[in-house]
């Protein structure tokens, strides 16, 4: 699990933040007035139920099985499959990704021609992303770090290209982004006021200039409400880590 909130959209400030700015980033720069951030439910228990980095397990799983009935069949070499009796691949990388994704897009299309309009469309993505060095296929269909059993290639493999194919036919309109049911607004002025007023730092106890950025001991502070100061922050100069005194039998004095 990691943290459910998304940033959705920024409101940035109409003027610049840096007035007497010399290099391109400055001149382009200008701080955010209100962030936006979007609240995943977690109703799958993961930190992404919406699928705002859409995965396999948000599509049609049915549709993913028959994914990886089509994958086994293909993957031997008895019918001119992709490997051989010991994994080893029989065709080029980029040959046998694109053939997954062509598979992977007849079932999710459930029809050839708009399958064939989707592999045209992103026929460059699709052989970037079976060879490049950084993130591809490449060190999976080649065993590079060993030859894995077969039904967890195939699972695998199955699971990646349908992922692949639902993040790139999502409509725009559908993003998570876009569900205003879940959005979160965090307004810096009045963020910043709030914790000049009546957030103390937890070490020295004194108050936080305005719009100064605070350390933090936790990742269980209090959420923000409303006229209540934060817990666990602390001025830069303090530290984040609070050392409480212990009595003899080590708990807190």
């Amino acid at each position: 699990m990691h943290d459910p909130n998304t940033v959705a959209f920024e409101v940035r400030y109409p003027w610049r933040a840096y007035p007497n700015a010399k290099t391109p980033w400055e001149k382009d720069y200008r701080a955010s007035f209100i962030t936006i951030w979007h609240r995943d439910p977690q109703r799958d228990g993961s930190d992404d139920s919406c699928g705002w980095f859409m995965r396999c397990r948000h599509g049609d799983q049915s549709v993913l099985e028959k994914i990886k009935a089509d994958f086994a069949f293909n993957w031997d070499p008895d019918y001119g499959g992709w490997f051989d009796k010991e994994g080893n691949p029989l065709f080029s990388t980029m040959a046998i990704v694109l053939d997954m994704f062509r598979i992977a897009a007849f079932k999710h299309f459930d029809g050839r021609g708009a399958a064939d309009r989707f592999i045209q469309k992103h026929l460059a993505h699709i052989l970037h992303f079976a060879e490049n060095p950084v993130d591809s296929m490449h060190s999976s269909i080649t065993g590079k770090y060993g030859i894995e059993r077969r039904q967890d290639r195939i699972d695998r493999a199955a699971s990646i290209i349908y992922g692949c194919v639902l993040r790139w036919t999502r409509p725009a309109w559908k993003h998570p982004r876009w569900h205003f049911w879940h959005w979160n607004f965090q307004i810096h002025p009045w963020q910043n006021l709030r914790r000049h007023l009546f957030t103390r730092c937890c070490k020295c106890g004194g108050r936080f200039a305005y719009g100064e950025s605070p350390c933090s001991s936790s990742w269980d502070s209090a959420p923000l409400r409303f006229m209540r100061g934060e817990q666990g922050l602390y001025h830069s100069s303090c530290g984040s880590i609070a050392v409480q005194p212990t009595d003899a039998s080590g708990e807190g004095a």
